[in-house]
């Protein structure tokens, strides 16, 4: 399955790579991308709803490009519904605030 891959660095080092998913389980993911990515940094992972965090624990020479093993930190699932709350919570007022204001 297609993923993307955005590198998190440092100021201006960050990198993207499209990629595909090869292999998944409980505590991480396995992932083929275009470019290396160095061992021990933190990437995350778009897949299908889902947004990944890992790091990366093997980066291996395969075809074109490298397999990546990720280890999992923190996944975010169903994005589409985190986005519309996140809305839906920047549109409401809190009730407190609309108190005051009649006062």
């Amino acid at each position: 399955e297609p993923v993307h891959v955005t590198v998190l660095g440092p100021g201006d080092s960050e990198a993207e790579f499209w990629g595909r998913l090869t292999n998944y389980s409980s505590y991480g993911i396995g992932v083929w991308v275009e470019g290396q990515i160095p061992l021990g940094t933190k990437v995350t992972v778009e897949w299908s709803n889902a947004i990944l965090v890992g790091e990366v624990c093997y980066c291996t020479r395969r075809d074109d490009g490298f397999n990546l093993g990720l280890k999992l930190e923190c996944p975010l699932y169903d994005t589409l519904q985190l986005a519309v709350l996140a809305r839906q919570l920047n549109d409401e007022e809190p009730e407190n605030q609309e108190s005051e204001r009649r006062v």
